[in-house]
């Protein structure tokens, strides 16, 4: 899917080398954003209102411009703000009870 949006394999190729990743990392990636989204899914849930709120304040940022899409594409971008904001507070906790010094 990802290469299907950047426009091909030669694209995304040339967009990993620009980010010095291989295909590898980009897997690698993916496969942790997955774990992560199993781990913390029943806390990233997304309500009617939030979606609402978000096309109401994002309306020209949204690529659709059917209703049922852009309800998608607003879901998709809070569960993904919820998913970094919960990843955020539990990786905070556990370095905090980690006690890591780093040198």
């Amino acid at each position: 899917q990802i290469e299907e949006q950047l426009g091909g394999a030669a694209n995304l190729d040339n967009y990993l080398a620009a980010r010095r990743q291989t295909r590898q990392d980009l897997l690698r990636e993916l496969n942790l954003q997955l774990a992560i989204e199993k781990l913390y899914s029943s806390e990233a849930t997304v309500s009617a209102q939030e979606i609402d709120e978000f096309i109401q304040a994002n309306q020209t940022q949204l690529a659709a411009t059917d209703a049922a899409t852009q309800r998608r594409q607003a879901e998709e971008a809070i569960r993904e703000q919820k998913f970094s904001t919960i990843f955020g507070q539990k990786f905070q906790e556990l370095k905090e009870k980690a006690n890591v010094t780093i040198y």
